[in-house]
């Protein structure tokens, strides 16, 4: 590997551009329009359904499973679609 180092390689390397910027952590998604617009990128098969469709769907997959039901409990109150909020935001809610 140290061949490889050749001061023309480490001096490329020291000119790379970085970023101090603080890394935004991902947020879970409470709008409508947003819902759906991740459910269809999670499962392209929704992309022809509208967000109730989804819904629909995902409460007659899931109705039984016993990690979503608890999930629900997480839901915001003013979420109307409940189970589409817990699929597309399942990496970020927690048990």
């Amino acid at each position: 590997m140290k061949k490889y180092l050749t001061p023309e390689v480490i001096a490329a390397l020291n000119s790379l551009p970085t970023s101090d910027a603080p890394v935004q952590a991902p947020a879970l998604v409470t709008a409508p329009d947003l819902l759906l617009q991740r459910a269809q990128v999670l499962d392209p098969e929704m992309i022809t359904l509208s967000l109730d469709e989804v819904e629909a769907q995902l409460q007659k997959t899931f109705d039984d499973d016993p990690w979503t039901l608890r999930m629900l409990s997480q839901v915001p109150a003013a979420v109307l679609h409940r189970y589409t909020y817990v699929y597309v935001n399942q990496g970020l809610l927690t048990a």
